[in-house]
């Protein structure tokens, strides 16, 4: 009894930390029974989602108490603001874990806001008594918009800053015109609700948006993951569900799988590679969507520091792989890598299962030998292939060793850059020499034009580390470079980098575009030129007959620095997709950065491609699109406000690649 006193006096004199135990709440609203008195949506199979979900929460720790449906006759726009206030937000706390679900219908419907989308139109999640079509005085107060509920999420973010995390599902859409060929429901479908009978203002000057909600301040926001039913023009459709018999969303089910499956320390890119799977059986062709903080650990605040990896595709044989991505994202042949199981983070701290080179490769796949043969290649999602000597082809830089440089410096450098492999080393003739430089420090500088590329100093084995990790990233600068050349006659893209200026709004936290003269940025000689510190949007007119996802890069040739603009990279998938024969408005402000010249490669490939593990830096721009696009806007913002940081390649094309040059002045 004593010993019993003892703990609960320890207790009582301990409040704060006994009430500071994170907790895990979920709210899952499902909307299937729609009100149907006023034109409202046709039912679907909502409220079967949330008996999945709850199921697969459970699993991962979640309480039944802590769990909350918001379903039908209830799961209206102010029922559900007043369930996220009281059931999420009321009682949220620093390190707590936050779960919002929405199954049932979404749907486009025009801007309150005055221009502020780039198409006119808002996003909204369509609740109960919401219409689908337009009726006499409705101004959408029924419908959840984008930029309320990424409002309210951002309170949500905010209250368990900074070790909490949010975790968003939407098993939604908002547009498409598909059907499914059978007597299963679609989750949207419903033409825009347009709410006023004055055409919208569509001109580029007027709608242009750019970047609006991505500019905006992220400090003080715990992370934020959303999974998405579907690319923005797809429809979200319904399976059936073996096991029980029951009709379900298809994200909900390939989601509660997922999450049943996982093992401990798991982050959300591993937990949506498993999604995807999942989907790629249930509903082919419907591409599920992931934002936001990828590399936070599953219902964990903790963000995981991954190495970029690529992933199986399929495995032919246990010897036999196919990796997604080729040539296009560096998988040249002679590439050699490793393979570990799923989760690992860094294969430094891994024990490898298996040791591969790539054999041959295209655009976007890569053929590779493994050895010793993979105990179950057909569990490609189990696998993660790390690169441990990349190759170029034939594109090799030359580099000459000044005679000048000190012997041990010499001797590191040979023996560094000859295990490098991308590297020849030549007496005369080179693209680059490396020198003693003015101060004491190793250079090196481009043979043309005597620009430093690199300055190292320090011990010898130190700086031949240095200088090898730079030459690394500028052959890989050249080999982006290179990919300008590179065209598919469908894919038929072209771009424009449309000087503009941004002005906060505080009315609707975000940022203001308004589109400058391009002749005040132009050259005598018609070259664009930017002062260092300015800003600019970016549209791509796609003229193709089919849809193209995009990738822009940022390359100073000079230096060898290349960087991801759009989309952000450390995002698994994002809507970075242009229909055919579109104008796609990237959704993201950009500002230049230092003096010099910088190149823009915008690609256009068929199917999406994952550029990041090719890259030395992550990018710091992120996108704001998905199948609900801009829906969670503010909430996504992350550290401030701007950013700036061929034929030649082996195999087939399926890729269009343009550029554009402009120099930065002081």
């Amino acid at each position: 009894m004593r010993a019993l006193l003892l703990i609960l006096l320890a207790l009582l004199c301990l409040p704060e930390a006994w009430a500071q135990t994170p907790q895990r709440r979920a709210l899952l609203v499902a909307v299937g029974a729609y009100d149907r008195s006023d034109g409202g949506f046709s039912p679907l199979n909502a409220a079967n989602d949330t008996l999945l979900l709850r199921a697969a929460l459970q699993q991962q720790g979640f309480a039944s108490g802590d769990i909350r449906v918001l379903a039908d006759a209830a799961a209206t726009r102010r029922g559900m603001e007043a369930a996220i206030r009281t059931h999420l937000l009321a009682a949220a706390r620093p390190g707590d874990i936050l779960f919002l679900h929405y199954s049932g219908h979404g749907q486009q419907i025009s801007d309150d806001d005055d221009r502020e989308e780039p198409d006119g139109l808002d996003e909204a999640l369509a609740l109960y008594d919401a219409p689908a079509t337009a009726r006499r005085g409705y101004r959408g107060e029924a419908h959840f918009r984008d930029d309320d509920l990424g409002a309210l999420l951002d309170e949500l973010r905010r209250a368990v800053a900074p070790n909490g995390s949010v975790v968003v599902s939407i098993d939604a859409c908002h547009s498409g015109s598909g059907t499914r060929g059978d007597d299963l429901p679609v989750r949207g479908g419903a033409p825009p609700l347009i709410l006023t009978s004055t055409p919208l203002d569509r001109s580029a000057e007027a709608g242009s948006g750019v970047g609006e909600a991505a500019l905006a301040n992220g400090e003080g926001l715990a992370p934020l993951v959303v999974f998405s039913a579907a690319r923005y023009d797809q429809v979200a459709r319904e399976v059936h569900e073996a096991s029980e018999g029951r009709v379900v969303g298809a994200l909900t089910l390939a989601l509660s799988r997922a999450l049943g499956s996982i093992p401990p320390g798991t982050t959300y890119r591993e937990l949506f590679r498993r999604v995807e799977a999942e989907m790629a059986q249930l509903v082919p062709g419907q591409q599920p969507q992931l934002e936001g903080s990828a590399d936070t650990q599953v219902f964990s605040g903790q963000t995981v520091e991954q190495q970029p990896f690529y992933a199986i595709r399929e495995a032919r044989s246990p010897t036999v792989l196919r990796l997604d991505g080729g040539t296009l994202v560096g998988l040249m042949t002679g590439t050699e890598f490793e393979v570990h199981p799923a989760g690992t983070t860094d294969p430094a701290r891994s024990t490898a299962l298996a040791y591969g080179r790539i054999t041959r490769a295209n655009a976007l796949l890569a053929e590779a030998e493994v050895a010793p043969a993979l105990r179950s290649p057909e569990a490609a999602t189990d696998y993660r292939v790390f690169v441990t000597k990349p190759a170029y082809g034939d594109l090799r830089l030359t580099v000459c060793l000044d005679d000048a440089l000190p012997a041990a410096h010499r001797t590191a450098l040979t023996q560094r850059l000859d295990a490098l492999g991308l590297v020849q080393r030549v007496a005369t003739n080179a693209d680059l020499l490396i020198r003693p430089g003015p101060a004491g420090d190793i250079q090196v500088i481009t043979a043309a034009t005597a620009e430093v590329v690199e300055s190292a100093a320090g011990a010898p084995p130190a700086v031949a580390g240095q200088v090898a990790a730079r030459l690394d990233e500028y052959a890989r600068a050249q080999f982006f470079l290179q990919l300008d050349r590179m065209r598919d006659r469908r894919l038929r893209t072209t771009f424009e980098v449309l000087p503009a200026r941004y002005t906060w709004n505080g009315n609707t936290q975000s940022y203001d575009a308004e589109l400058l003269d391009p002749a005040a940025f132009t050259s005598a000689g018609g070259q664009l030129v930017f002062r260092a510190g300015d800003t600019y949007a970016l549209r791509v007119q796609n003229q193709g007959p089919t849809g193209a996802y995009l990738t822009v890069l940022s390359i100073r040739p000079t230096t060898g620095r290349v960087e991801q603009l759009f989309p952000r990279t450390e995002h698994a998938a994002s809507d970075n997709f242009a229909a055919a024969q579109s104008t796609f408005e990237v959704p993201l402000g950009f500002r230049v950065g230092s003096p010099g010249q910088e190149v823009l490669l915008v690609i256009a490939t068929r199917e999406r491609i994952d550029f990041s593990p090719v890259l030395a830096s992550r990018g710091a721009v992120r996108n704001t699109g998905h199948p609900l696009e801009e829906l969670l806007a503010l909430s996504y913002a992350e550290g401030g406000a701007f950013t700036s940081r061929s034929e030649g390649v082996a195999g087939k094309a399926n890729a269009t690649v343009r550029s554009i040059t402009f120099t930065v002045v002081e």
